[in-house]
């Protein structure tokens, strides 16, 4: 039975690499579990968030457990983990909805270079959310947002908030 499972780890592996997210999920019960490998919750969380990534909603069903590993990831420096974690405490996911230190989170998954991080910071901005409003700032982080690639987004939030380029001070730089 031992062999068995080895064979579905290798089967579920490549599919898991190649991007199928129900893979992602099954090995992660794989690693969670310990079948047909050595118990491992870390690549087990790892490939649950992948999964979770790729909108398999069960690799997201128990939301506090989420939220703890999110915690963990992004403690050890993930940026991805840092924005979802920011979610968490915008949407009460997992934990009490506290929008300051979604805030704060999504300020650290900045630092990691992500653009959804940015984006969700011109958003606060522009909402009072977390933060005092400034449209200079969420005009900033929009653009920083849209030339990390989220261009479409950055455009779209621009046009419904009537942000206009010429309102915004030419140098003005980023920050908290």
């Amino acid at each position: 039975m031992e062999n068995l499972y080895r064979n579905e780890n290798r089967t579920y592996l490549k599919s898991a690499e190649g991007g199928n997210n129900n893979g992602q999920f099954i090995l992660g019960n794989y690693y969670m579990n310990g079948i047909g490998t050595k118990k491992d919750e870390e690549k087990a969380f790892q490939w649950y968030l992948k999964s979770a990534e790729g909108w398999n909603s069960d690799g997201t069903k128990d939301e506090e457990k989420i939220f703890q590993w999110y915690l963990k990831s992004a403690e050890g420096g993930n940026s991805k983990a840092m924005f979802k974690l920011g979610n968490c405490y915008s949407n009460g996911i997992g934990t009490t909805k506290d929008e300051t230190k979604a805030f704060q989170r999504y300020l650290k998954s900045e630092k990691g270079g992500n653009s959804n991080g940015q984006f969700n910071l011109g958003f606060y901005y522009m909402n009072r959310i977390g933060a005092t409003k400034d449209e200079e700032k969420a005009f900033q982080w929009y653009l920083k947002s849209a030339e990390g690639g989220m261009g479409s987004y950055f455009l779209e939030s621009v046009i419904k908030k009537g942000l206009k380029p010429q309102k915004i001070k030419k140098n003005h730089s980023i920050g908290t």
